[in-house]
């Protein structure tokens, strides 16, 4: 998983949808460029739908997808079980 993956869903699973600048604001040192690559990334293996407004101005928003939350929700599972193995006292024991 590349840096900031995580951080996108879980704010687009939070918030439902958010613009661009919105992302960019809410992620400490994510930059324009990285932001965008991601989005693409994302969008790609559809995880992320990019939805245009036609108002006027055009605004784009950023929505997670079901497929989406799955991810998000797994990565999640994952990083509570690595949470849960980190701190017992008995580093021996393993799950399998």
């Amino acid at each position: 998983m590349k840096k900031y993956t995580y951080s996108i869903l879980v704010l687009l699973d939070k918030y439902g949808k958010l613009r661009f600048n919105e992302l960019q604001r809410k992620i400490f040192g994510l930059t324009q460029r990285s932001l965008s690559i991601r989005l693409k990334e994302l969008e790609k293996a559809k995880l992320v739908k990019r939805v245009v407004e036609t108002t006027e101005p055009v605004k784009v928003y950023y929505m997670i997808t079901t497929e989406g939350k799955a991810v998000k929700n797994a990565i999640q599972i994952l990083i509570s079980l690595v949470n849960l193995l980190d701190n017992s006292n008995n580093k021996d024991e393993y799950l399998c």
